[in-house]
C-alpha cells in the first residue's frame, strides 16, 4: 500500500520545489496498481520530481496517473494537556452532499465554540477555528468529555489480553482483531445505567462479543455479565450469573425484520451501535445506524452480582474493526426509535435538536456561553447545556450544498471520515486549501492517513481500494 510522511496535493497550481532536508518520503500508487517508493523533491502541476534508491537518476513521473496517496503519520497530531480537558465536546459536523441522492458527506471534527445567525465555529486539532456556514450544514452531532466515563480506544496496553495470544492489534484510534480468537478487557468506571456506543467494520460477517458489568477483567470467561453479541447476521443478549448462561428474551430473537437485518450484518461491511443497559432494572435496548431493534428485559436482575469491567470478544476468521468507543451515563428515559421519524414529528421554525435523554425539541439556536446554548422557542426562551445535546438538525436550510469543483481533493482522518478540499499549496506537512463550506484554511497533515486524487472519475474511483486491515 501507498505511504508517506506528509502530502503533495498541488496538482493544478504553480510549481513548488523542495530542498534536500524538506524532500517528502512516499509511495504512490498508480492508475494500474503500480506501487512507488521515493523522496519526493519537486512539484509540478503535470509531474512530480523524484529520487528513488534503485533509480540511477532523479525521475520525473506524470501525475495523471497517480490514483492515491497514504500518509504514515505514527501516533498523529499530538494533543496538549488542555486539549484534554473534561469540559471539552467532541463535535462532528456533517455537510450536505455534494450530488443528490447521496450519503457520502464531509465531516469536521472538533470542539463548539460559537453559534451565530449564520454560521457555526468549530475549533479543531487540525486546521484551527473553521467558521462553518449554516447552509452547508446537514447536522451538528454533539458529545462531551465531561459526559463520558470512557472514550477511546486509546491503545492496546489500556487493556488486558487474557487468552495471551496476538488477536488485537492498534492504529489510528481504532482496534483490528486477526483471524485469531481473543478476549480484551479492562475494569472502567461504568455507571451502573449506560449508554455505550460503537463503529464497527468487518471483512466477512459481523462478529463481535461485549461483555457488560463483567466481575472479573482478568478472566476470559468472568462468572456474572451481561454480553451482546454479534453473530451469523443475528444479534443475542446472553445473562451470565455464576457461570451459567441464559439467553433473554430468546423466543423473540429479532424476529422483525430478520432479512434486512441479516442483510446488514454480512453484506454491508460497516455499521453503528447504540447499547442502553441498566443493571438494577434489567433493560436493554439496541440500536443500529440510529433505528431501534428490539428491547431486552432480564426477569430475575442481580445488579450485585455484576462488576464494572467490560471485555472485548473476537472470532476466528472474521477480521473486524472498533472505533469511535463511548459510554456515558444513560437517564434511563427510552430514546428516539428513530431519528427522522422524532424529527419530522418536531412542528414549528428553528433547529429540530434531539437531547442525550431521547427528548426533542425545536426552536432558534443562539449564542454559546459557559457550556449553554440559548434557545428561542415557542415557549420562552431556555438555556441548554451543551452537554446534553446529542443532534442539531439543520436539513432544512435552504439548500447550499458544496458543488463539485476540478482538482478537489479528499482527505481521509485518522480515525474515520473525510473532508473533501481544493489544494492551493503545500509547504511540509501544512496544506493550505479551499473548503466551499468555511473558505481557506491550513490543513496539519498529520491528523489524515489517506488522500485521494481524480475523486469525481468513475474510472478512478472503481479502481480505489478500500484500507486494508
Amino acid at each position: 500500500m501507498i505511504r508517506i510522511f506528509s502530502i503533495i496535493s498541488l496538482l493544478f497550481i504553480s510549481n513548488l520545489c523542495l530542498s534536500a532536508a524538506d524532500s517528502l518520503k512516499g509511495q504512490l500508487l498508480f492508475l494500474n496498481g503500480d506501487t512507488l517508493s521515493a523522496d519526493i523533491l519537486e512539484i509540478k502541476p503535470e509531474s512530480i520530481k523524484i529520487k528513488h534508491p534503485y533509480f540511477e537518476e532523479e525521475s520525473v513521473v506524470n501525475t495523471a496517473n497517480i490514483l492515491e496517496v497514504r500518509l504514515d503519520n505514527k501516533g498523529g497530531i499530538k494533543k496538549a494537556e488542555d486539549q484534554e480537558d473534561e469540559a471539552k465536546d467532541l463535535t462532528t459536523i456533517r455537510i450536505k452532499p455534494r450530488y443528490k441522492a447521496s450519503n457520502q458527506m464531509d465531516t469536521i471534527k472538533g470542539s463548539l465554540s460559537q453559534n451565530g445567525v449564520d454560521f457555526i465555529s468549530i475549533d479543531t486539532d487540525y486546521a484551527g477555528l473553521l467558521k462553518i456556514q449554516k447552509s452547508k450544514i446537514l447536522t451538528v452531532d454533539i458529545d462531551t468529555h465531561s459526559s463520558l466515563h470512557y472514550s477511546g480506544p486509546k491503545s492496546l496496553e489500556e487493556w488486558k489480553n487474557n487468552l495471551h495470544n496476538e488477536s488485537w492489534s492498534f492504529k489510528n484510534s481504532a482496534l483490528y482483531s486477526t483471524e485469531n480468537s481473543g478476549n480484551i478487557a479492562q475494569e472502567i468506571n461504568m455507571p451502573d445505567s449506560l449508554a455505550f456506543s460503537f463503529d464497527l467494520e468487518w471483512k466477512n460477517t459481523a462478529y463481535l462479543a461485549v461483555k457488560f458489568f463483567s466481575d472479573d477483567h482478568k478472566m476470559s470467561r468472568p462468572d456474572n455479565y451481561y454480553e451482546f453479541a454479534l453473530r451469523n447476521g443475528y444479534i443475542y443478549i446472553t445473562k451470565f450469573t455464576d457461570g451459567s448462561s441464559r439467553r433473554i428474551n430468546e423466543d423473540q430473537r429479532l424476529k422483525q425484520n430478520n432479512n434486512a437485518l441479516r442483510r446488514a450484518l454480512t453484506d454491508e461491511k460497516s455499521a453503528h451501535f447504540d447499547i442502553y443497559l441498566d443493571k438494577h432494572k434489567g433493560v436493554i435496548h439496541i440500536f443500529m445506524n440510529g433505528t431501534f431493534q428490539k428491547s431486552y428485559i432480564d426477569p430475575e436482575p442481580t445488579p450485585k452480582k455484576l462488576g464494572k469491567a467490560l471485555h472485548l470478544v473476537s472470532g476466528d476468521s472474521s477480521p473486524i474493526k472498533l472505533t469511535n468507543i463511548r459510554m456515558s451515563q444513560w437517564s434511563g428515559n427510552m430514546p428516539s426509535k428513530n431519528d427522522a421519524n422524532a424529527f419530522e414529528e418536531l412542528k414549528g421554525e428553528g433547529q429540530r435538536i434531539l437531547l442525550k435523554n431521547g427528548d426533542a425539541i425545536i426552536g432558534k439556536t443562539g449564542k454559546i456561553q459557559g457550556g449553554l446554548m440559548a434557545i428561542e422557542t415557542e415557549y420562552g426562551p431556555l438555556k441548554l447545556k451543551i452537554k446534553g445535546m446529542r443532534t442539531i438538525d439543520l436539513s432544512e436550510a435552504p439548500e447550499d450544498a458544496p458543488k463539485m469543483f476540478k482538482g478537489d481533493i479528499k482527505l481521509h482522518y485518522n480515525d474515520g471520515g473525510w473532508i473533501i478540499v481544493k489544494p492551493l499549496s503545500i509547504v511540509g506537512s501544512k496544506l493550505k486549501a479551499y473548503h466551499q463550506a468555511f473558505g481557506e484554511s491550513e490543513f496539519n497533515l498529520k491528523a489524515f492517513k489517506r488522500i485521494d486524487l481524480h475523486i469525481y472519475n468513475p474510472l478512478y474511483n472503481k479502481a480505489r481500494k478500500s484500507d486494508s486491515w
